[in-house]
C-alpha cells in the first residue's frame, strides 16, 4: 500500500510540473496593446510596425505572433512611404529570422506600383527571400498576373510565379 502511495505522489508532482511547463510554453512573456514599433537608420525613419496587439515568446525558438494583424511601412531616404506589407495575422520567429503573414496579405511597392495579395506568404530574412505555395494575384501598371505560388527577391524585382493561370492587359484611361 505505501508503494501504491508513493507512486500517486510521484505522479502528482510530475503532472503539476508538466502543466508548469507546457503553460509557460504557451502564454506569452509579453503581451503588448496599439503597438507602434519605428526602426531609424544614421537617424532616418526606415520602418514603422504597427499592430493592435503583440504577444512575445521568449522559448528557445523565440517568436512575436501578430494575432490581430499588423502593418510595416518601408521608407525611403527622403522620407517618402516606398513600400507595406499587411495581413490580418503573422508570426515573425527570431532563431529563423522568418516572417510568416497569414490571411488577407498584401505587399505593395509604391514606387514601382506593384500589388501581391495572397493568403500566406513567408519572408526569409537569412536568404532575403519571399515565398508561397498560395494563391498570388499580382498587380502591376499594365497587367494582372495570377499564380499558385511564388519566390522573388525581397525588392519584388526578380520573381517566379509558378502555374500562371492569366495575364490582363490594362488599357490606360484616356
Amino acid at each position: 500500500m505505501t508503494f501504491v502511495m508513493a507512486m500517486l505522489f510521484s505522479c502528482e508532482n510530475d503532472m503539476k510540473t508538466i502543466q508548469r511547463l507546457s503553460i509557460s510554453d504557451t502564454m506569452p512573456d509579453e503581451i503588448i496593446y496599439d503597438v507602434e514599433m519605428a526602426y531609424s537608420d544614421s537617424g532616418n525613419m526606415r520602418v514603422i510596425l504597427r499592430s493592435p496587439v503583440m504577444y512575445t515568446f521568449s522559448t528557445q525558438e523565440g517568436k512575436t505572433i501578430f494575432p490581430e494583424g499588423f502593418i510595416v511601412s518601408f521608407y525611403g531616404a527622403d522620407k517618402s512611404l516606398r513600400s507595406y506589407i499587411k495581413a490580418k495575422y503573422g508570426i515573425q520567429y527570431f532563431k529563423e529570422r522568418k516572417v510568416e503573414a497569414k490571411n488577407n496579405v498584401v505587399v505593395e511597392n509604391i514606387a514601382r506600383g506593384e500589388k501581391l495579395e495572397t493568403e500566406h506568404l513567408i519572408w526569409d530574412q537569412k536568404r532575403q527571400k519571399i515565398h508561397t505555395e498560395a494563391f498570388v494575384k499580382i498587380i502591376t501598371p499594365d497587367k494582372i498576373l495570377f499564380g499558385k505560388g511564388l519566390e522573388a527577391d525581397e525588392s519584388f524585382k526578380k520573381r517566379i510565379i509558378k502555374k500562371i493561370s492569366g495575364e490582363f492587359l490594362i488599357e490606360p484611361d484616356e
